[in-house]
């Protein structure tokens, strides 16, 4: 057997800015001020890393950041789910994804699994989305 990886954003769908906003809502809701810079995109890092680099970069002192870190962490799979219909409206599915999800889904020696750096349960809810949408997904 082989495993097939996936990741999700800009691999398979585009969400445009909606994760971008859901952070910097997020951000400010628990910091009590805009971030004047938001993670990079397509580092390879996970969410909570990147967000303990974050804080730190916008001078967060040392002592607060686990803590705030860890209610951004929690913060933002609820956030992420109030944009359910914006995720449905403005995002599209990649071209060749649901073919290539589908090759995989048939192939009996490949076994097809999700990485991503993204919080698992913010990954799980635009999966969701689009399978709920009727989008042509492979579960």
């Amino acid at each position: 057997m082989i495993l097939v990886l996936w990741d999700i954003d800009r691999t398979l769908v585009y969400t445009g800015d909606i994760d971008r906003r859901v952070f910097r809502e997020t951000f400010t809701s628990v910091v009590g001020r805009p971030p004047t810079a938001l993670p990079a995109r397509g580092t390879g890092i996970t969410m909570p890393l990147a967000v303990r680099e974050l804080l730190r970069a916008h001078e967060v002192p040392e002592h607060s950041v686990e803590t705030l870190a860890a209610r951004i962490v929690a913060e933002l799979p609820g956030r992420l789910s109030g944009y359910r219909e914006v995720l449905a409206s403005e995002g599209v599915i990649l071209p060749g994804a649901v073919a290539a999800l589908d090759a995989v889904h048939q192939a009996e020696d490949l076994i097809a699994t999700v990485v991503t750096g993204n919080l698992r349960s913010c990954c799980l809810s635009e999966c969701d989305q689009w399978v709920s949408a009727g989008r042509g997904w492979v579960r």
